[in-house]
């Protein structure tokens, strides 16, 4: 079965496996597809009309700095209490603690992967989003 992406994609219950190897849990919205360099926010549809005690952002399939990619999920963002830790990507990502969107300035293609918010630890309150970076970039630190 091929997708609108023309990629070959295949299903087995609740679970879909594309051919990236990433494999991603409940249905598949739209990916955000977005330039390298440029800005992005992803939002965090399961913390809608909900009373947010935790909330993390997670990614799988993410390249960290220094770490290879990984097909397990890494912790980007933890919100708990009023109070929000980054734990990657801190000069460049930021969680806005009202509708806890995740905001990456400058996106770099390096980010592409699949994006899970988890909100007060359950696990029916994630939906993925794939965010896909097209280009090159590299950022400069002074």
């Amino acid at each position: 079965m091929a997708n609108l992406h023309g990629l070959k994609t295949a299903f087995k219950s609740n679970l879909c496996i594309s051919v990236c190897d990433v494999p991603i849990q409940g249905s598949l919205s739209a990916p955000v597809v977005t330039r390298a360099g440029g800005n992005v926010t992803l939002e965090c549809t399961g913390a809608k009309d909900t009373y947010v005690l935790l909330l993390e952002w997670r990614c799988r399939g993410c390249e960290l700095p220094g770490e290879p990619i990984s097909p397990q999920e890494v912790s980007l963002v933890e919100y708990r209490s009023e109070s929000v830790t980054l734990f990657h990507h801190d000069s460049r990502m930021s969680l806005n603690s009202e509708t806890y969107s995740l905001s990456f300035r400058p996106v770099l293609a390096s980010d592409s992967g699949s994006y899970l918010c988890r909100v007060n630890n359950r696990d029916d309150s994630q939906m993925p989003v794939r965010l896909v970076v097209q280009g090159k970039s590299s950022l400069k630190m002074s």
